[in-house]
Order: structure tokens, then sequence, then C-alpha cells
């Protein structure tokens, strides 16, 4: 058989409570980002997410949480942004923290995203700015928010509590956000000039 390619793990685990997931790229191609997860190790005890980069085949832990959390990209200028929660459950509508992680020291969050959906956030493919659906007076709208900090933007305006707007994703020229919106049958929209 020609073509066949073998697996080459980047990660050693023999400890089936631990998960991998989210492996990203940097954007200069020389490391990779991945998050593990590992369940409590006993009763009250917590779950403990971990951020890890791969340069040369060297992992080295970048941050660690019991919260839950989803790697978003590279930030621009380098680093990574990520969504953190408290609640476990990704669908939910709370408080989510945009965090950069850039090189050794503290995280810094750069936004606090009220009523979000978990899991809703998306980065921009240079980095710069995040998306994300809030529900708010009972309605879902999109927001943007940079990050590098600054105020979040709100880039629509639905007045039916019976929309749901998600799964929101940059055209690779950043020039159109794209999202589903759900009413009574789900279709596929874009906006531009936000």
């Amino acid at each position: 058989m020609t073509g066949t390619t073998e697996a080459i793990a980047l990660t050693k685990n023999s400890d089936p409570s631990i998960v991998f997931s989210t492996p990203l790229f940097s954007p200069r191609g020389n490391q990779i980002a991945y998050v593990s997860v590992q369940g409590p190790a006993g009763e009250g005890a917590k779950t403990t997410s971990r951020v890890w980069i791969d340069e040369d085949g060297q992992a080295r832990e970048v941050y660690s949480t019991d919260e839950r959390i989803r790697l978003l990209g590279w930030a621009k200028n380098d680093g990574l942004i990520l969504e953190s929660s408290k609640d476990p459950v990704p669908a939910n509508v709370g408080e989510i923290m945009l965090i950069r992680l850039s090189g050794p020291g503290e995280p810094k969050t750069v936004a606090t995203l009220k009523n979000a959906y978990s899991d809703s956030a998306a980065l921009s493919l240079d980095g710069g700015t995040v998306t994300f659906t809030a529900r708010q007076d009972n309605k879902d709208d999109i927001f943007t928010v940079p990050t590098g900090g600054g105020p979040q933007k709100k880039i629509t305006s639905n007045n039916d509590p019976r929309i749901y707007m998600g799964s929101l994703v940059w055209s690779p020229d950043e020039k159109y956000i794209f999202f589903d919106k759900q009413q009574r049958v789900n279709t596929i929209s874009m906006f531009e000039n936000f």
C-alpha cells in the first residue's frame, strides 16, 4: 500500500482520566497549543484543565485552572486567547472570561462577556477580535471585542426573543462574520460593514 502515514503521538498519556483536545498551530508554525482535561481524582476533587505548548517535541504547561476552558486561537502579536467559564455545561448562558496567555507570567483577562453562550466565541484570523453571542434582555445578539482590551460592540439588533444565533465564524478576509439563525427553521446568514 502506498501513501500511508504513521501517527506520531505528541502527548505521552496512559491515564484514561485525561482527555486532550483543540490542537492549534501557531501562526509561525513552530508551536502547537492544546488543552488537557483531567477528571476528578476522588470525591470532592475538581476537574483540572491545562493549556500546553509543544515546540520541537517538548511540551510545557502554560496554564492550569479548575474552570472549563476552550482555546480560541493565537492572539495578534503572539500568545493564545482562550475562554474560561465556571459553568461546566457548554450550552449555558453565563459569564465568560477571555484570557490572553503571552509568555511566562500571569494570564491576563482581556474581557468579561456577560450572559454569553459558552463555546460561542470565535477569534478573527488575525487574532485581534473575538465575536460572541450573548442573551441580553431575553434576546440573542452578536458582539465583538478586541483581544487587546477595549469596549464590546453590539453588531446585531435582534428584537425577537424566539430567534437564537450561534455557530459564529469569520471569513478568510475578515470582512464577514457568518452565523446560524434559528427560529422555526434554521438558516445560514452573514453581515458585512460591521
